[in-house]
């Protein structure tokens, strides 16, 4: 977890001091906010130092704030997002697949995250948990989208921001506020399944916990 924040605050703060390059920005202050805002972001508190359509944060910077965001907070934590050791597992299981092209199909390939053995049926329920969550997500966007006209990239990061309770956006604050109240209570509701992190609604929902 603490790799993947120092890599990111690394890139970012890389890309902020070279925006800052060309203008008359001091390089600390620039380099402070990024540093600030990788941390905000990674653990969902959604404070922020500086708008994250801040001119001083260039195209890949905004890209890795979005990834922030879709990934958030450590294992165990009461931060929002996929968490960092479900990220893990799903990237684990992306490079077991790959390797298996190159074995032969006899050969016995477990999935070890952290010097233990993940079994099928949890890199299963990890797998439903990302789709579900890819899916809550995309359909917000496009609510968002078709209803206040954003852009994809806008409308994703407001999407992305209510599921995964990470407070900001690629847009101001004040331009969400203006949301009508129909879309309002659409985010509302989706930061509701995500905060419980799909499966509790699911089982709410479902007729068989009600018999």
């Amino acid at each position: 977890y603490w790799g993947f924040v120092l890599i990111g605050g690394v890139v970012v703060g890389a890309d902020a001091l070279i925006a800052a390059a060309g203008t008359r920005s001091l390089f600390a202050p620039n380099l402070r906010a990024a540093g600030f805002q990788v941390a905000a972001l990674t653990s969902t508190t959604g404070l922020l130092t500086r708008p994250l359509y801040d001119p001083v944060f260039g195209g890949l910077s905004r890209q890795l704030f979005l990834l922030f965001m879709l990934v958030g907070a450590c294992a165990g934590s009461t931060g929002g997002g996929l968490k960092m050791m479900r990220a893990m597992v799903l990237a684990r299981v992306g490079l077991r697949e790959l390797r298996r092209a190159t074995v032969p199909g006899q050969a016995v390939t477990p999935l070890i995250v952290d010097g233990k053995i993940v079994e099928d049926a949890q890199v299963s329920r990890v797998a439903a948990l990302a789709v579900g969550m890819l899916m809550i997500i995309g359909l917000a966007a496009l609510a968002v989208a078709e209803f206040e006209r954003l852009g994809a990239i806008e409308a994703f990061s407001v999407a992305l921001s209510a599921v995964n309770n990470a407070g900001p956006a690629l847009i101001a604050p004040q331009r969400i506020a203006a949301f009508s109240g129909g879309l309002k209570m659409v985010l509302a509701a989706v930061m509701f399944v995500g905060r419980l992190e799909v499966f509790p609604v699911v089982a709410l929902l479902s007729r068989r916990t009600w018999r």
